[in-house]
């Protein structure tokens, strides 16, 4: 059975991680002081939830990832071939409200994790449309080095290196 949580606690936290985001943004350094004091919240209340500014800072990496992976989720409900504005809208946004939180990520030592993770997840969606679209989204994504590297390391199953590179040739040339 799942942890029944309340809504006081879903707000702590929540305050936590705005908190976390406030301070990376000013440049500030990490704390537990500096957290509670800019999230209005007591120390004891910050061990409730973490055991440290690690798992802090993991929890907001879930959170940015799970919301980003959900925002390019919903934009394979859309054609991307046909008019592909709506769906890189959806993205673009997510971003543009997550910027702070992103930028300190990919910057940080979890970023290929982060980036790995992103890169999954289209990955996934594109097997539900077919291996071709995977190809496209991923050269559109990461350009041909990201093409070989999926290749590579086995997600385009069922692509011969042949058909790869048929793909990527007319990507390149039509772009």
């Amino acid at each position: 059975m799942a942890k029944q949580r309340y809504a006081s606690s879903i707000r702590s936290e929540q305050l936590l991680h705005a908190a976390y985001a406030t301070l990376r943004e000013q440049g500030q350094r990490i704390s537990v002081a500096a957290l509670c004091r800019q999230a209005g919240l007591n120390r004891s209340t910050f061990y409730e939830h973490y055991d440290s500014i690690a798992s802090l800072e993991r929890d907001v990496l879930d959170q940015v990832l799970s919301g980003l992976t959900d925002a390019i989720r919903r934009a394979y409900a859309y054609d991307l071939y046909e008019d592909p504005l709506p769906a890189v809208t959806l993205i673009g946004d997510y971003v543009e409200r997550n910027q702070t939180m992103l930028r300190f990520w990919l910057m940080s030592d979890e970023a290929f994790e982060f980036g790995d993770a992103v890169r999954k997840t289209i990955l996934g969606l594109g097997k539900e449309r077919s291996l071709r679209a995977m190809v496209v989204f991923d050269y559109r994504a990461g350009g041909l080095a990201s093409i070989y590297r999926t290749w590579l390391v086995g997600d385009y199953q069922g692509l011969t290196i042949g058909e790869v590179n048929e793909i990527a040739a007319e990507l390149v040339k039509y772009g």
